[in-house]
């Protein structure tokens, strides 16, 4: 026996197969995958910087790429890593029940117990690897307008969305101009209910011009038009006798069904990123999906083609070459390869000046800080533009900058100046010069030789008001018990007008004015070729001023305790628009922004020339602007790029957008209608309802009903209530999700706690039952309860024979 014992080892030793089985359905084995799978699952839930990546950075000035996993929490849950822990684990459980625990009824509980493991973490992983889940975005309603001799045109009914249509002599313009979701009508189909009121504002070139064409969704027939007089607005009926002004402009209120769903912003096996391209002019995009888009950290191999960002470290070089994979079907992008190089979590695209010999003394642009404060930005200011070259820092007190193109330009742009308003009493053939400094702050200033009074009220420099307007001065005048003031234009002889006499006659002709040097109370910065410093002069509304010259990165000490600090001057700029990274205090947690503050760079090569593109992240990809609805639903922001191919001289024109993978539904699902519900006696909201049909063949299906915790199944996805539109109730949106695995999860956990209750429970009073039966059994033969023989049975020296074990031994 012994050497057959030996050699059955040794061959076990040899065997591989046996080897691993030992190892693998070792119990240390399987404890110690259980105490892995809880440190990786900890370190993933209670640490996210580690799977986010920040063991990268650990050592100072050393980038350890390898440690920068980029993983979303629901990424680091589905990574290779823990299924193969997971999968070892299982192994471990399976290999130990097969070979070391006979499966008897006794051990009936812990055979349940291992199959409901294995069986939830099966289900786990196929629930996790399958897993998709997003959202979409439903407006309640579109409008069809229809006009004889014009192609349709639709608008997706929500507030400020316009639309044009109709050609020729008969063209009308809409914009919808209210939305009333809580209209109770007096008659029609929804007498007494609440329904959604729409309001269209119509403007057109024929005889019935502008008016307004109100609408109930579901109900055409209150259909009905409005008047807007000076009166306020009245019902078409009452003035015309008829309900409709225009017949010829037709609106339907129709479904504004949805096709698609937009994955979320953290998937289980990939990130989420997609480029959408189409030609120009047309509405349904082609989508390209990017895989494994990073998350947490920027990836860059075009520095130089970010604005500089103060107080942040020039990013270390982490280079993408992420292909844009298009969908089936996509012929038209045969020959264009696009792929994303760039990708930043936190930017923002900013219009800045450079540099450009070209524009000298064209388009000078300055730019200047106020005060210590380094959250302050610096206020930029162009020369060339009227709307741009000044701003008003205070109420009365603006900042300008001038571009002189010669020395003496500048000397005329910064001499002192002398303010003055000469008065003229005719009656008596008086003038009299007053200094704009004598009148201000003086109050009331009695005019010698006069029953009159001055007071100076306001000062306005030249283009302060509006651009092209010379400098005024708002003067008060009292005359015994009357009162008026007379506005007084530099340059102008004409005497002043009175601000609540336009185009009559003044209020008194015998008093005239006159203003003469008029000065712009504030800052002006004066540049010029023939100096790379700027001239900063202060005016003050009295008309002294003081000037000092200061250099770019000096302060001009001015005003009192604020520094004047200049900090760009460019004789000549161009406008470029380029990605500025978000400075660390200005951001929020990836958790609620997820990509909204992410920018792509994307590569387009047509085979004749490479182009490259930055662009912002859209939350989805509409067909058009009429959806976007800031701040409520993201913009729409799309970019044009010319590349070759197509009939067009020079080549075609594509439109771009970066924004959420996609995924079709199984049916295209349209919003009936929804209903917010709120507490008995207040405002406060109790459940949000989409009322939701799905479409089945040509027709639609009953209503389906989705509240906040109830949701709806509709082919293999199930549908939930995620947000709403708070103001107009205009659109739903609605989370998409599939649930795979989960009865056999919820399975495997009810069999674990069977197992649980058996082995605790039912398993002992098996053993006690058996126990029991066995020592009946040998009081019956006469056996001592300590099972020894009793002495009249004691055997004969000599070898005992082998007897096949009782079921008392088993026990």
């Amino acid at each position: 026996m012994a050497q057959h014992d030996s050699s059955t080892s040794r061959r076990s030793a040899r065997n591989p197969v046996i080897r691993l089985l030992d190892t693998v359905g070792n119990i240390w084995f399987g404890v110690v995958m259980l105490v892995l799978i809880f440190l990786y699952a900890s370190i993933g839930s209670a640490v996210p910087p580690v799977r986010q990546g920040a063991l990268a950075d650990v050592i100072p000035g050393l980038s350890l790429e390898f440690l920068r996993f980029e993983k979303s929490d629901m990424e680091w849950f589905s990574w290779w890593p823990f299924v193969t822990l997971i999968v070892l684990f299982c192994a471990s459980i399976i290999i130990v029940t097969l070979r070391r625990i006979p499966l008897t009824l006794v051990n009936a509980g812990v055979w349940a117990i291992h199959a409901g493991i294995v069986l939830m973490a099966g289900a786990c992983l196929y629930y996790f690897g399958t897993k998709v889940e997003g959202d979409t975005i439903i407006y309640q309603s579109l409008a069809r307008i229809r006009v004889p001799g014009a192609p349709e045109a639709t608008l997706a009914v929500r507030p400020g969305a316009t639309a044009f249509v109709g050609g020729g002599a008969s063209q009308y313009r809409l914009e919808v101009t209210n939305v009333n979701p809580a209209y109770t009508p007096l008659s029609g189909r929804f007498k007494g209910q609440r329904v959604q009121q729409v309001w269209f504002n119509v403007t057109s070139t024929g005889p019935a011009g502008s008016f307004i064409r109100t609408m109930l969704v579901g109900d055409p027939e209150n259909t009905e038009d409005l008047l807007v007089g000076p009166g306020g607005a009245q019902r078409a009926v009452k003035v015309t006798g008829g309900k409709i002004l225009d017949p010829d402009l037709q609106i339907v209120l129709d479904y504004d069904p949805v096709k698609y769903f937009y994955h979320s912003h953290e998937l289980p096996v990939r990130s989420n990123g997609a480029i959408y391209v189409r030609p120009a002019g047309t509405t349904e995009w082609t989508e390209l999906r990017v895989d494994w888009l990073p998350h947490y950290y920027e990836h860059l191999s075009h520095h130089g083609e970010l604005w500089p960002t103060e107080g942040l470290a020039k990013m270390p070089a982490r280079p993408l070459r992420l292909p844009a994979v298009p969908e089936s079907g996509a012929e038209w992008l045969k020959g264009l390869d696009i792929r994303v190089t760039d990708y930043l979590p936190y930017a923002r695209l900013e219009r800045r000046f450079v540099s450009d010999e070209a524009s000298v003394g064209v388009n000078p642009v300055l730019r200047f800080r106020l005060g210590t404060n380094p959250d302050k930005p610096p206020i930029e200011l162009l020369a060339a533009d009227p709307n741009r070259n000044q701003t008003s820092l205070m109420e009365g007190f603006s900042a300008r900058f001038a571009w002189a193109p010669t020395a003496a330009a500048r000397q005329e742009w910064t001499r002192p100046r002398d303010p003055r308003v000469t008065v003229r009493v005719g009656s008596k053939s008086l003038e009299k010069v007053f200094k704009l400094s004598e009148l201000s702050g003086a109050g009331p200033v009695a005019l010698e030789g006069t029953d009159y009074k001055l007071e100076l009220a306001d000062v306005a420099g030249p283009g302060q008001l509006a651009p092209g307007i010379p400098g005024m001065v708002l003067i008060r005048v009292t005359r015994g018990a009357s009162t008026f003031s007379r506005v007084v234009t530099a340059g102008d002889a004409g005497g002043g007008e009175d601000i609540d006499r336009r185009d009559q006659p003044p209020a008194d002709p015998d008093i005239q004015f006159t203003y003469a040097d008029p000065i712009t109370p504030g800052l002006l910065f004066v540049g010029g070729p023939d100096s790379d410093k700027v001239d900063v002069m202060l005016t003050l509304q009295s008309g002294r001023s003081q000037r000092v010259q200061a250099a770019v990165g000096e302060s001009a000490e001015l005003l009192p305790a604020v520094p004047i600090r200049i900090e760009e001057l460019l004789a000549g700029a161009r406008e470029e628009v380029r990605p500025a990274i978000i400075p660390p205090v200005e951001r929020q947690s990836l958790r609620n922004v997820g990509k909204k503050a992410s920018l792509v760079r994307v590569e387009i090569n047509d085979g004749q020339r490479t182009q490259s593109a930055w662009l912002r992240f859209n939350e989805y990809p509409f067909p058009d602007a009429q959806r976007a609805r800031p701040p409520l639903t993201p913009a729409f922001d799309t970019r044009m790029v010319q590349v070759a191919g197509g009939d067009r001289p020079g080549g075609r024109v594509i439109e771009m957008m970066y924004s959420r993978q996609r995924e079709p539904l199984a049916a295209p699902v349209a919003l009936e209608r929804f209903i917010l519900e709120t507490h008995p006696g207040g405002d406060r909201e109790a459940d949000f309802i989409s009322l939701v049909r799905f479409q089945q063949g040509d027709g639609w299906s009953k209503k389906v009903e989705i509240r906040s915790n109830q949701p709806a199944q509709h082919g293999p996805y199930w549908y939930f209530q995620s947000k709403w539109d708070p103001q107009t109730e205009c659109h739903t949106v609605l989370g998409v999700g599939n649930r795979n695995g989960v009865g056999a999860m919820l399975a495997g956990v009810c069999i674990s706690i069977a197992g649980m209750i058996y082995a605790f429970y039912v398993k002992p009073a098996i053993i006690r039952r058996r126990k029991r039966a066995a020592l009946e059994l040998a009081a019956l033969r006469g056996t001592p309860a300590s099972g020894s023989p009793a002495p009249a049975e004691r055997r004969a020296p000599g070898p005992r024979p082998i007897e096949k074990p009782s079921e008392m031994t088993r026990v």
